[in-house]
């Protein structure tokens, strides 16, 4: 009798185990659908408000975000100075954010560390 139950414990236990491993393959695969739909969202409440914008702003904003042209790159493209690429990017960035948002923190900070790296300012 011991024998059998240790027997049925040993199946469960591995059942269980299998199950495990199974359920870990798939939670990736899950979590990379919904940052897919988190994305896809994002996406589709963002693209009026970058159609919105200004010509020159939205033509610097993808050759710096889809062309992943530098400051220098973009400046050279459009025949503006660095500084002008700057202000730019950074008025994009407080109109693409909506005020008070961890996203508008993180721009603003993100803005502010390329600044300090661009100038060699900073901590």
């Amino acid at each position: 009798m011991v024998k059998s139950h240790r027997a049925a414990e040993a199946r469960r236990w591995r059942s269980f185990e299998a199950s495990a491993r199974a359920a870990e393959h798939v939670e990736p695969v899950h979590a990379a659908s919904d940052d897919r739909l988190d994305a896809d969202a994002a996406l589709r409440a963002l693209a009026p408000r970058i159609a919105a914008l200004h010509a020159r702003d939205r033509d610097t904003l993808l050759l710096y975000a889809w062309a992943d042209l530098s400051y220098e790159q973009i400046a050279e493209a459009l025949g503006v100075p660095v500084g002008t690429v700057r202000s730019r990017l950074n008025r994009v960035r407080r109109k693409l954010a909506p005020p008070g948002s961890h996203a508008a923190t993180r721009l603003t900070w993100m803005a502010k560390e390329e600044t300090d790296a661009a100038f060699g300012t900073g901590a």
